[in-house]
């Protein structure tokens, strides 16, 4: 037996280059018709996320702040402490997710619980978009992890101590297991619940499959990270 199929492909419409700018004054209309929708659409998403308060608000701000460093190593309680954890700490891309207070952490886990810890103890500003790592030695592993208590200290009050924590994930660095706790909320007195402290249960891949998660790494990525024109805009 013998398949036969076949298609039928139809030949694209033909450009007439002699008379394609007879019709300019068409083209310039839907030319300026699609600049200014995306000017329209910039404008909009610009105000939007424009923290207008903080912006007049008095005091110090968090970008006149040194900046915490993009890799630090926290001091061990105890020696030896060979066993190592790396942390990376997220804030929120949106005007105002950064922070001039201390932010203090403790991570339970199956088998022990670290003493509090401080991610900037010499008041470092976390800015807004960035990640932050951070080595954690330790006498012993915690065992499967668990759960994240994480606060600040509300350093400078209202807008400027105000912190949108996107995400805190811990990477075994003896076993490469990592545990990420899904947090994007506001750590603050002024926004969001008012609570400048949050308890994050570690996520499981089916949270971590959900869509808005999904949907929100997609966003993060395309616009901070695939894009550098729209990075450097919003």
């Amino acid at each position: 037996e013998a398949a036969i199929g076949g298609s039928v492909n139809f030949l694209p419409n033909s450009i007439d280059f002699n008379n394609i700018f007879s019709k300019a004054e068409s083209l310039n209309i839907v030319f300026y018709t699609v600049i200014s929708e995306w000017a329209l659409y910039l404008l909009v998403i610009t105000i939007l996320n424009i923290d207008w308060k903080r912006l007049r608000g008095n005091g110090a701000t968090v970008s006149k702040k040194k900046q915490l460093a993009a890799l630090s190593v926290l001091p061990p309680d105890r020696m030896p402490a060979p066993y190592l954890y790396q942390i990376t700490v997220s804030t929120g891309a949106m005007f105002g997710a950064g922070t001039s207070a201390r932010i203090g952490f403790q991570i339970f886990g199956s088998k022990c619980k670290t003493t509090a810890k401080v991610v900037n103890p010499e008041e470092d500003a976390l800015l807004r978009g960035g990640s932050y790592d951070t080595i954690m030695p330790l006498k012993e592993s915690l065992g499967h992890l668990e759960l994240l208590h994480i606060w600040h200290d509300n350093t400078g009050g209202g807008h400027d101590a105000s912190w949108f924590l996107r995400d805190f994930i811990v990477k075994d660095l003896q076993t490469d297991k990592v545990y990420q706790f899904v947090c994007y909320d506001w750590l603050s007195d002024i926004r969001g619940d008012g609570q400048v402290q949050k308890a994050v249960p570690v996520a499981n891949q089916e949270e971590l499959g959900w869509f808005s998660n999904v949907f929100r790494e997609n966003v993060h990525a395309m616009f901070y990270d695939d894009h550098l024109w729209t990075s450097t805009l919003v």
